[in-house]
């Protein structure tokens, strides 16, 4: 028989109606995730931050990103244009000064020496327009060229030229006023080389003569000929021996004669540091003996071409020899210098007469 219309068929599963879905009920399930408490809680804090945002930078949120960036960099231009202006004017004055370059006209003050700069243990001052280093003589060592200045007047030169040595010159390249410079100068590029001879001991005669020039300037002695008129003087020497001097054959001339002179251990004058032996003492002469431990380099007596002459010792080996030069006595050239590296220190002063404007 038939099913009747609405009945099921024997074995078969009815299905349960479809009931109709609200869809307000749906989407409120979907977006009230959260309770309306906590939603008010969230609102209330986004409130306080945008309370705590200063006025600066919510002043900053108003503008365009590109205008403000524009804005920045002209801030930042300005400080800087400011910060120049102030550091040239009240910090830094001399950064405002021209640039040395070659052609230039450059005054400066200078230290020149050998054995370091100036201000180092072992450096030899040869010259300098620097009043308290000129002035000082127990503070800074003194070679025996280096004359004593009463004016101190600035070395002007052109910077490339020929007025100076090309290191110094070179030094104060690129430089400001009131900038400092120090230059290292190789002999070869300086006051040339200097042939050493090796010994290991001399031997000093009792007499001996050179001019009165000469003598003032090996002894720092400042002997006029009117002094040794009819008497004589005794003057101590180099060594720190005393010496009986006297007119020579005529007034530019002296003869000089040691006097006292003992055997032992004594102390050079013209270097503190330099220890000396001295032994074979005779009526002719007497033999000295320098020490060389721990020394680098110093100043002693030798006999150069039959007359004492300062000379400079280093190249120590374990024999107890050495090496040494001639350093110069009359002034007149740049003798001690030879063969040393030489050491600068450089002030600039003025560049193109730009701190006389």
């Amino acid at each position: 028989m038939a099913a009747k219309l609405g009945q099921k068929k024997k074995g078969q599963k009815v299905k349960k109606p479809v009931q109709p879905v609200n869809d307000i009920e749906k989407d409120s399930n979907v977006v009230l995730t959260k309770t309306p408490e906590e939603v008010n809680v969230k609102r209330e804090k986004a409130k306080v931050a945008e309370k705590k945002e200063t006025g600066f930078f919510a002043f900053l949120r108003k503008f365009d990103p590109i205008a403000l960036s524009c804005f920045i960099a002209i801030l930042l231009a300005g400080v800087v244009v400011i910060g120049a202006y102030v550091n040239a004017t009240y910090i830094n004055p001399e950064w405002d000064s021209p640039v040395a370059v070659d052609g230039d006209s450059v005054e400066v003050r200078y230290v020149g020496s050998y054995g370091g700069y100036y201000w180092e243990e072992g450096a030899v001052i040869f010259d300098t327009n620097v009043k308290d280093v000129n002035d000082d003589n127990v503070k800074y060592a003194k070679s025996l060229s280096y004359v004593n200045k009463t004016k101190f007047d600035l070395l002007k030169f052109e910077v490339g030229g020929d007025d100076v040595l090309m290191g110094f010159s070179d030094a104060v390249v690129g430089k400001l006023i009131n900038w400092t410079a120090n230059a290292k100068i190789a002999p070869a590029d300086g006051y040339g080389v200097s042939e050493k001879f090796a010994l290991s001991a001399f031997t000093i005669p009792m007499t001996g003569q050179m001019s009165l020039a000469d003598f003032n300037t090996y002894t720092s002695s400042n002997l006029k000929a009117s002094d040794l008129s009819g008497t004589s003087k005794i003057v101590t020497m180099p060594l720190g021996l005393d010496a009986e001097v006297n007119r020579g054959l005529n007034d530019t001339m002296v003869t000089y004669r040691y006097v006292d002179v003992e055997a032992g251990e004594k102390t050079a004058k013209i270097d503190s540091n330099t220890k000396y032996t001295v032994s074979d003492v005779t009526s002719s002469g007497f033999k000295v003996t320098y020490k060389t431990e721990g020394a680098r380099e110093f100043k002693a007596v030798g006999v150069v071409d039959g007359s004492e002459q300062v000379i400079y010792i280093d190249d120590f080996d374990q024999k107890n020899t050495f090496k040494w030069k001639v350093g110069a006595v009359d002034n007149k050239g740049m003798e001690e210098q030879k063969g040393e590296t030489l050491y600068f220190w450089i002030e600039i002063v003025d560049i193109n007469d730009y701190a006389d404007a």
